[in-house]
C-alpha cells in the first residue's frame, strides 16, 4: 500500500507552482525595463572609496576597488545562466530585480520617511560585495543614535540561509575586539559628520516578495506604502530573536542587540505596525516573511 503523496493535491500544487513561475516572469518582465535608471541613481548614491585618500592608503583603496571589478568580470561570466528557484530568470535577471528593490526602500527610508529620525546610506560597491552590506542605516534621536546594516533581497528564490549564517556567526565569534559584528569601511555621513570605518553592526535583512516591488514602482510617493510596517516588523523582530539569542549564549554582542531592538520596538509602536499589518490584510509578502522565519530558525 501507497502512502506517497495524494495525486490531486499533486496536480494542484505542479498547477500552483507553475501558476507562480508565470506571474513571477510576467511581473519580472515589467519591472526590469525600469533598471538601467535606477542603476545609474544607485551609482551616484553609492559612496566612493576614492573619497577616503587621506583615511586610507591609496595602495588599499586600489586593492578594494580591483576586488570589485574581479567579482564583477566573474559575475558577467554566469549572468546568463538560470537562477535556481527563480522560476526561469537569470542570475543577471535577478540582481537587476534586487536592485530594483533596493532602490525602492532607500526611496521609502529617504524620502518617504518611514522610519522616524533615520536615513539609509548607500554603501560603496566594496563594502557590498566584501561586507555584504547594502544599505548602513542611520538613526539619530534625541536619546540615542546608531547605525544598523541593512541587506535587501528579492525573496523569490527564498535562500536567505547563507546571510542569516553570517549574523550568526558574528554573534558567536564576538569578542568585542577583533571580532565584531559587521563593519563597513568606507562610511560618510552629512547627518552625523561620521567618516570613516564603522564596525559592530546588527546585520538584518529586509526582504520582499516580486509583487511588492511591483506595487512600490508604480507609486510616486511611498509615505504610507504598507510595507513600511512590514519592513519595521521584520527589523524588529530579527533583532528581538538575535538579542535574545546573545542573551541566552552569552555573547558579548547581547548589548548591541538589545539597543537596536529597542529602539526597533519604540518605532514599531509608535506606528501600531503589527495592527496595522492586521488590520490591511496585505499578503503579497508573505513567502518573503517566511524566508525570514525559517532564517531566524538558526537562533532557537
Amino acid at each position: 500500500m501507497s502512502f506517497g503523496v495524494n495525486p490531486e493535491s499533486a496536480a494542484i500544487n505542479s498547477i500552483d507552482n507553475q501558476k507562480r513561475s508565470e506571474d513571477i516572469k510576467n511581473t519580472a518582465d515589467k519591472l526590469l525595463p525600469y533598471h538601467e535608471k535606477i542603476a545609474t541613481t544607485l551609482e551616484k548614491m553609492s559612496i566612493d572609496p576614492d573619497d577616503f585618500a587621506d583615511l586610507y592608503d591609496k595602495d588599499v583603496i586600489a586593492k578594494d576597488k580591483e576586488y570589485v571589478e574581479r567579482l564583477k568580470q566573474d559575475f558577467q561570466k554566469t549572468a546568463l545562466e538560470p537562477m535556481p528557484g527563480a522560476a526561469g530568470l537569470t542570475r543577471g535577471d535577478v540582481k537587476k530585480l534586487s536592485e530594483i528593490s533596493e532602490f525602492q526602500v532607500f526611496r521609502g527610508i529617504n524620502l518617504g520617511d518611514w522610519f522616524n529620525y533615520c536615513k539609509i546610506i548607500k554603501t560603496s560597491e566594496f563594502d557590498d560585495y566584501a561586507k555584504g552590506f547594502d544599505g548602513a542605516l542611520e538613526f539619530v534621536h534625541p536619546k540615542m543614535s546608531g547605525h544598523l546594516g541593512i541587506g535587501i533581497d528579492v525573496s523569490f528564490s527564498h535562500n536567505l540561509d547563507k546571510k542569516f549564517q553570517r549574523a550568526k556567526d558574528e554573534i558567536d565569534n564576538f569578542d568585542g575586539k577583533e571580532n565584531v559584528m559587521g563593519t563597513i569601511r568606507y562610511f560618510k555621513s552629512p547627518r552625523s559628520g561620521i567618516t570613516g570605518r564603522l564596525t559592530n553592526l546588527p546585520r538584518v535583512v529586509t526582504a520582499m516578495d516580486i509583487g511588492v516591488i511591483e506595487d512600490m514602482v508604480k507609486l510616486k510617493k511611498l509615505d504610507d506604502h504598507i510595507f513600511r510596517y512590514a519592513m519595521i516588523r521584520e527589523v524588529e523582530e530579527q533583532l528581538e530573536v538575535m538579542s535574545e539569542y546573545a542573551g541566552d549564549t552569552g555573547s558579548k554582542a547581547y548589548d548591541t542587540l538589545k539597543r537596536n531592538h529597542h529602539f526597533f520596538e519604540m518605532l514599531s509602536e509608535g506606528l501600531d505596525a503589527e495592527e496595522t499589518l492586521k488590520r490591511s490584510e496585505y499578503r503579497k509578502n508573505k513567502d518573503a516573511e517566511a524566508a525570514i522565519k525559517r532564517g531566524l530558525a538558526k537562533f532557537r
